[in-house]
This record gives structure tokens, sequence and C-alpha cells, in this order.
């Protein structure tokens, strides 16, 4: 039961960082791609963004994605090393 617990444990701290990672770096960087995507289409006026072609857009979220996938990756790779190699406490 105790490992059931811990396992839970990680899932929730990996869980909490991928929300943290996903709202401060994914969010911004694909709102960013939308607009410039509805600037080039002139589907919104704004003339003084000069706006980067859509495949360059896409490319760029893209790369952005796997970049994120990766860190991800690292993430929850360091917090189950961390989990793994802390020091179990028993209690008297």
């Amino acid at each position: 039961m105790r490992k059931n617990r811990d396992t839970k444990e990680i899932f929730k701290k990996i869980g909490t960082l991928e929300k943290i990672f996903l709202i401060i770096l994914v969010l911004p960087i694909s709102i960013f791609v939308l607009f410039d995507l509805l600037i080039y289409y002139n589907i919104l006026y704004y003339p003084t963004f000069n706006a980067m072609d859509p495949i360059n857009a896409i490319s760029l979220l893209i790369i952005f994605y796997i970049l994120f996938g990766y860190c991800l990756h690292l993430i929850q790779v360091n917090v189950v090393v961390e989990e793994i190699t802390k020091p179990k406490t028993r209690k008297k």
C-alpha cells in the first residue's frame, strides 16, 4: 500500500510541474503564433507588426513543442529519480 501512495505523490508532483511549465511557456508562444497567422492572413489588422510566413510560424511552433516535450521528459525523470533516491525515514 505504501508503494502505491508514493507513486500517486510522484505523479501529483509531476502534474503540478507540467501545469506550471505549460502556463508559463507553451500558452504564450501558442497565442503569439495564432495572432501572427491571423495578422498574416489579414483577419486581424495591425499595421506596425510584420508577420512571419505561415511556414515559419508553424515550424517555430513545432520546434517549440518538441523542446517542450523533451523538457517535460527531463522534469519527469528528475522528479522520479529524486523520489527514488530520497532516504526513507522509518517511524518508531
